[in-house]
């Protein structure tokens, strides 16, 4: 790894932070970057997808609620220390970085509104928008994810 930094005692790769000094925000992004959380979230997303779709959407934010809820309550026990080490943890992490967090953002509202008018080019560029602040910053988790 590139870089190390030193943060509440624990050593880990560079912009990521180390896990004794997680804020509530950073531990509740690390743990629900577990696979089993993922899972619930992947099952919440694709119900609040199909209710809002049809303009249901106390029913999607619903379904989407109780997705992660279970999910987090699935993972609770989970040594966040750990998780934060890992690939997916340092992954989380690095998506609370501010621009990737905005870029993301904005689109995850394109995509919304293009799932409420039925817009597919709107739907598509919203995803590619989140996608792309996804991209952004990964050689900072691993160097072996650096391009040439």
């Amino acid at each position: 790894m590139a870089t190390t930094v030193v943060r509440g005692g624990a050593v880990i790769s560079s912009g990521v932070p180390a896990v004794r000094g997680l804020s509530f925000v950073e531990r509740f992004v690390v743990r629900s970057s577990h696979p089993v959380s993922l899972y619930f979230q992947a099952i919440g997303l694709m119900w609040f997808v199909f209710f809002f779709w049809n303009h249901l959407w106390v029913e999607a934010v619903l379904s989407y609620v109780i997705c992660r809820f279970v999910g987090a309550l699935a993972v609770s026990r989970t040594d966040v220390a750990s998780l934060a080490q890992v690939l997916l943890g340092r992954l989380a992490l690095l998506h609370l970085h501010g621009s990737n967090f905005i870029v993301q953002l904005a689109g995850m509202t394109v995509l919304l509104y293009g799932i409420w008018v039925h817009e597919t080019r709107v739907v598509l560029t919203g995803i590619s928008l989140v996608l792309l602040g996804h991209v952004q910053g990964w050689d900072q988790v691993d160097s072996r994810l650096k391009s040439n």
